[in-house]
């Protein structure tokens, strides 16, 4: 039997195109990330935020602003 190592992909990889081409993929990813904001005061998820990618404070609003519209998230995806 062969063995699979999900980290040893790269991104773009077959399984993560096969993620993608799931039907409702992005609408339960972007559900869980809603709730998931919506749980973590904004002033947080912009440390969060600034913390992940080293943007600056104005492209740190905007994405938080994104992450947390109602379809960002499965807009992106």
């Amino acid at each position: 039997m062969a063995r699979f190592h999900l980290l040893s992909c790269r991104p773009g990889s077959l399984v993560f195109q096969w993620l993608l081409k799931l039907p409702s993929f992005a609408l339960v990813v972007g559900a869980l990330v809603r709730l998931l904001t919506s749980l973590v005061p904004r002033s947080v998820l912009c440390s969060l935020v600034k913390l992940a990618t080293g943007f600056p404070a104005d492209a740190v609003e905007t994405t938080t602003a994104f992450i947390k519209s109602p379809t960002g998230v499965r807009q992106a995806l």
